[in-house]
C-alpha cells in the first residue's frame, strides 16, 4: 500500500509541475517546471519497472 501511495503522490506532483509549466510566464520558469516534471516521471517509471507499483 505504501508503494501505491508513493506512486499516486508522484503522479500528482508530475501533473502539477506540467500544469505550472503551461501557466509559466517566462521560458526559464517553464523549463524549471518541465525539468521537475521529468524527474517525477523518472521516479514513476522506476517504480513501475521494479514492480513495486
Amino acid at each position: 500500500m505504501a508503494e501505491f501511495n508513493e506512486l499516486h503522490d508522484l503522479i500528482q506532483r508530475e501533473e502539477r509541475a506540467r500544469e505550472q509549466a503551461e501557466a509559466a510566464s517566462n521560458t526559464a520558469a517553464r523549463l524549471a517546471h518541465l525539468a521537475r516534471a521529468d524527474g517525477y516521471l523518472e521516479k514513476i517509471n522506476g517504480l513501475a519497472k521494479d514492480g513495486s507499483a
